[in-house]
């Protein structure tokens, strides 16, 4: 839908320095979106915020599901990496599927 926001959250998010989550549960439900939504997903890739991402798994077989899907949605919004994190410490990996120019 195209409801404009009534508070955009990217200025506070980018002044924070947190990443935003791309999640799949929603996937699993009758909605079958992906949360936030393509809109939002290019305005974060447009401010160049990190991105995570999460399937909303409560059993250890639902974790990461979905994230083929999560992936292609990241590479369309424009992103190219996700961020990790271990004990706190933030770490980019190349979306799979992700393929830098070659220069040319």
């Amino acid at each position: 839908n195209n409801r404009p926001m009534k508070r955009c959250p990217i200025p506070a998010s980018v002044s924070s320095g947190i990443a935003i989550e791309l999640n799949s549960g929603g996937l699993r439900h009758p909605v079958e979106e992906v949360y936030p939504g393509p809109t939002l997903l290019r305005m974060v890739a447009e401010a160049e915020l990190d991105l995570t991402f999460a399937s909303d798994a409560h059993m250890p077989e639902g974790a990461g599901w979905g994230f083929d899907k999560l992936a292609a949605m990241a590479l369309q919004a424009g992103f190219t990496h996700t961020a990790r994190f271990n004990q706190r410490q933030r770490s980019l990996e190349p979306i799979p599927g992700y393929e830098p120019d070659s220069g040319a």
